[in-house]
């Protein structure tokens, strides 16, 4: 690999270069769809490829920064700034302008490194602008879906009093309802298993992390009517050792319910 040292000057050069072009791309509908699906094309066939470190995850968040600055989505952000966006992910996804002409001589460069450089040039900020609007957005969308969900569960439990909350693997849940014969541990009580709808539940691309978020986030819910001894006992499957020194369930046959 070569010692060229690739200045911000010359990046800066390679960005300006592009710009026509990029302004090209955003403003004409056909070549914008080419550009998206090459994009996402690039995007798939190179996202299990350790190599590339953070490269792949910038420009996941800059090509869904373009769309939905096309989409009329999100304007918080100058014009200027999302050509520049296209234009660094032209040079990722075109293997011939990755090293332009600018920097020809530097040899085998570290292409990681050299794509970041051009990716966060001027963009760093308004990238963290823009992740933080999508989380936003994303808690909003999360909390209106909670909202939806939160009725049906008072319904289908009566407004029962809840001593706990048990996730299984797949993501159902077995709502635990007290069933006032005992005030004490261990608690009995009936069960319900209940399935989310999937568009209910999450996106496809969520983590488990965040499908299991929303769960409490839905059981969490102040309307909810939880035994003040177990306010919020939402457990897993998997982690729950100690569950019959808490309950004792009466109904063997589950009531089973798609919470859609």
């Amino acid at each position: 690999m070569s010692n060229y040292i690739i200045s911000n000057d010359s990046i800066k050069k390679a960005l300006l270069s592009k710009e026509k072009e990029s302004e090209m791309i955003l403003n004409d509908k056909s070549k914008y769809n080419r550009f998206i699906e090459s994009t996402k094309k690039w995007l798939q066939s190179h996202k299990n490829i350790p190599l590339i470190g953070g490269l792949f995850a910038t420009v996941e968040l800059m090509l869904s920064l373009v769309e939905d600055y096309a989409e009329k989505n999100y304007s918080q952000i100058p014009k200027a700034s999302i050509i520049s966006a296209i234009a660094a992910i032209v040079y990722v996804i075109s293997p011939i302008d990755l090293i332009p002409d600018v920097i020809v001589g530097a040899g085998f460069l570290d292409d990681a490194a050299v794509v970041l450089l051009v990716l966060e040039f001027g963009l760093k900020k308004d990238l963290e602008n823009y992740k933080k609007w999508c989380k936003e957005r994303s808690d909003e969308r999360l909390k209106e879906k909670a909202l939806r969900i939160v009725p049906r569960i008072n319904k289908l439990i009566e407004n029962g009093e809840i001593v706990g909350v048990l996730v299984l693997e797949d993501y159902s849940v077995r709502i635990l309802v007290n069933s006032f014969k005992s005030l004490k541990k261990p608690y009995e009580c009936f069960a319900y298993l209940y399935k989310f709808d999937n568009d209910d539940l999450t996106d496809n691309n969520s983590t488990n992390d965040e499908v299991l978020n929303f769960i409490k986030l839905v059981f969490s819910h102040e309307s909810l009517n939880w035994n003040k001894e177990c306010i919020n006992r939402i457990m897993f499957d998997y982690k729950c050792l100690d569950f019959e020194e808490y309950y004792i369930i009466l109904d063997k046959d589950e009531k089973y319910e798609y919470l859609c």
